[in-house]
């Protein structure tokens, strides 16, 4: 019985690792942008309609940033501080809306280590 088992278990972890084996990411195909305080990479003015919107990026910080700039842009729309319309950093989400200007902090990244950042705004609060 035991030894049915042993092999139950080592076939259904088998198993349950193939899904990540063929379809997991081996980081080999993002972008890397070597001087993250001057990268970058721009894709034209991507307006958006509504008034909700979600931005969100996975990344990787590999040296240190400014951290007058909160972990340096990862995705945004802006041309000045006023300006804002979306900006997405590590440390950091920004709106400008009809309503007014929304801000969020949140904590400080470490570097080497992948994040998933999101920042959502529902037409009246940005989390």
């Amino acid at each position: 019985m035991t030894k049915t088992l042993t092999a139950i278990t080592v076939l259904c972890l088998l198993l349950l690792s193939i899904p990540s084996y063929l379809f997991g990411q081996n980081c080999s195909n993002w972008l890397y942008l070597p001087d993250g305080q001057t990268a970058f990479v721009r894709v034209g003015d991507l307006n958006v309609s509504g008034n909700q919107v979600t931005v969100e990026a996975e990344f990787t910080r590999t040296t240190p940033y400014d951290p007058v700039y909160h972990g340096g842009d990862i995705v945004g729309k802006h041309s000045t501080q006023a300006n804002t319309n979306y900006l997405l950093r590590p440390n950091l989400g920004a709106i400008t809306t009809d309503a007014g200007f929304f801000e969020v902090n949140v904590c400080p990244i470490q570097l080497n280590v992948t994040y998933h950042a999101a920042m959502v705004y529902d037409g009246s609060t940005l989390k």
